[in-house]
């Protein structure tokens, strides 16, 4: 393997793990817990109804009873967020990879793409599995 492969993915990563933890911050503050005209959906589907019922008090964490098991549907995003989820993590590489491909480099492009899919499926999955385990 290229010395110049592993220093893409480790750059990629370097910058990828930042860049996907203030996208998430960002798209949670002003898009999930603002009303945006344009797009009211994360609004509706985050700070309407999963704080509707997970609040700031006892009932933060997911209670035992009936409808729990309506509730633990309510701890993860819909299925049908994900590829929106993914799609702009993965936004910034492949415009990184663009201009790689211009000078016909293309095994650096793949591995920017690469790392960059890898890495915004990786970052949904522990931001998922560690929202599940605070509920």
């Amino acid at each position: 393997m290229d010395i110049s492969i592993i220093v893409i993915v480790l750059l990629g990563l370097t910058l990828g793990i930042p860049y996907a933890s203030i996208f998430e911050w960002s798209f949670h503050r002003y898009m999930m817990h603002r009303r945006v005209w344009w797009f009211p959906y994360p609004f509706k589907a985050h700070a309407i109804m999963h704080h509707g019922i997970f609040k700031a008090d006892h009932t933060y964490h997911l209670q035992e009873g009936p409808g729990a098991e309506d509730e633990k549907g309510k701890i993860r995003m819909a299925w049908w967020n994900i590829p929106f989820v993914v799609l702009m993590g993965v936004f910034p590489f492949v415009l990184a990879a663009i201009p790689v491909v211009f000078f016909g480099w293309w095994e650096g492009s793949i591995a920017i793409s690469v790392t960059g899919i890898v890495l915004s499926v990786s970052y949904y999955i522990a931001y998922e599995y560690n929202h599940w385990c605070m509920h």
